[in-house]
């Protein structure tokens, strides 16, 4: 059985609206890349990632505590009750916690 879509969007878009991110990631993070590159603040050039290659492992880790949670019937039925709590954003960033190395990778 596949999980509500209704309650993943609402995951997507509290997370939004908490920090700005689709997924459960700290945005300071987004930036963490360009530090010592000497990359001036402003000028006649922008540079936009749109932070995917940062966001890609935080994608990862809660694809996959997703797909834990469609396998199973506790599963599906905690996600719902969390979904109606409005606790969703707070507890996916507790549960889809990237590991450190898939971070620093996506950083360099």
């Amino acid at each position: 059985m596949v999980l509500d879509v209704g309650t993943v969007l609402k995951l997507l878009r509290d997370n939004i609206r908490r920090t700005g991110l689709p997924v459960p990631a700290d945005p300071g993070e987004i930036g963490e890349w360009s530090r010592g590159l000497g990359l001036p603040r402003r000028g006649e050039a922008l540079l936009y990632t749109g932070a995917l290659y940062q966001l890609l492992p935080h994608i990862s880790s809660l694809a996959k505590q997703l797909e834990r949670l469609e396998r199973g019937k506790t599963g599906r039925a905690l996600f719902r009750v969390a979904g109606r709590l409005s606790r969703l954003a707070g507890l996916a960033s507790l549960v889809a916690r990237p590991s450190r190395l898939d971070v620093e990778y996506s950083r360099r």
